[in-house]
């Protein structure tokens, strides 16, 4: 099975529109077009180099040059290792991107469609919690701890982080089958004594293209902090969880330079939606998350080494039946 982990390109691509002029007499010039290619050609090198070093080890291929050609080979790490661990989350949300962006086939009802959103949910919590290295709560539905009830789930996020306080009963304007109140995980960090003053990270997890119209903290007013009496902390850290390249939408016009356009839009996320959790930053975190599993699994009464075995044995199934090759969006 061989994976190219390739930047999305559609009929937009400034580069397909061509980095050199095409008149009427010259468009079926092969000189022109090879151009137009090499151009493209080199884009997507440049992007696989940035994630190579980026991510070094924890990256799922190694970038090979031979002469003027490159091509990537895929490296075989078992999964319970730091570095496989890293590779299985990338390689996860490779696909699921392959699936959204429809390079892959599968059919809506069907059972390896019907899983990423959970298996999303999985890599998100274990992330989060390392990112803060502290604990978390998968406050997302369905939940594990089979807490039906938004309010019971709340009780018991409070009773784990121990600060906050929450009201009696459900809010007159909210309807009492509200399931998670737009938050998907919450993760945080304590000092040992006990008192308020914590990092605390909200996070919504999303899988579909139009995450960028689903920010947090346009839900998080009405749908989550009304059930508080006294939230865990006055300020609030939000965030979002992607399968995607964040900058894979940054296409620059010809008086544009690419590395300042894809920070304007960086910024301009953050501001939005808080940190963006795209695949590139869940692989850099996932190989530490791998050596805090068994830890997690007792903290949470959530088995994640479970939920983990979970997620190789749907990426073998999904590549036993995919196409040879899947280009990444």
């Amino acid at each position: 099975m061989n994976i190219i982990d390739d930047p999305v390109r559609d009929d937009d691509d400034e580069d397909r529109e061509g980095d050199v002029e095409l008149d009427d007499d010259l468009r079926g010039d092969r000189g022109i077009l090879n151009t137009v290619d090499e151009n493209l050609s080199l884009r997507v090198f440049e992007e696989l180099e940035f994630r190579s070093n980026a991510l070094g080890d924890s990256y799922p291929f190694v970038l090979e040059v031979v002469g003027q050609n490159w091509f990537l080979i895929r490296r075989e790490r078992p999964f319970q290792t730091p570095d496989g661990f890293a590779h299985l989350f990338y390689v996860a949300a490779l696909l699921i991107t392959a699936i959204k962006y429809e390079y892959v086939t599968i059919a809506e009802d069907h059972e390896l469609r019907k899983a990423m959103p959970e298996l999303m949910q999985v890599m998100a919590v274990l992330v989060a919690a390392e990112y803060v290295h502290g604990d978390v709560y998968w406050m997302g539905w369905p939940r594990p701890d089979e807490s039906s009830k938004f309010l019971d789930a709340l009780n018991r996020f409070i009773s784990r982080i121990s600060v906050g306080r929450l009201i009696s009963s459900n809010p007159a304007y909210d309807p009492a089958v509200v399931k998670d109140g737009s938050v998907d995980l919450i993760a945080w960090r304590s000092f040992k004594d006990g008192k308020p003053g914590k990092t605390v990270l909200y996070g919504q997890v999303a899988s579909g293209k139009n995450w960028r119209s689903k920010p947090l903290n346009a839900t998080m007013d009405p749908h989550f902090v009304g059930w508080f009496q006294n939230g865990p902390t006055s300020e609030r850290l939000l965030s979002m969880f992607i399968p995607f390249m964040q900058h894979e939408d940054c296409k620059p016009k010809k008086e544009q330079v690419y590395d300042d356009l894809s920070l304007a839009l960086a910024e301009k996320d953050e501001r939005a939606m808080g940190i963006i959790f795209d695949r590139l930053r869940i692989t850099e975190l996932a190989s530490a998350a791998n050596e805090r599993l068994i830890e997690l699994s007792g903290s949470t009464g959530i088995d994640f080494v479970a939920y983990v075995a979970r997620i190789h044995a749907w990426q073998d199934e999904l590549l036993a039946v995919v196409p040879r090759e899947v280009v990444n969006a």
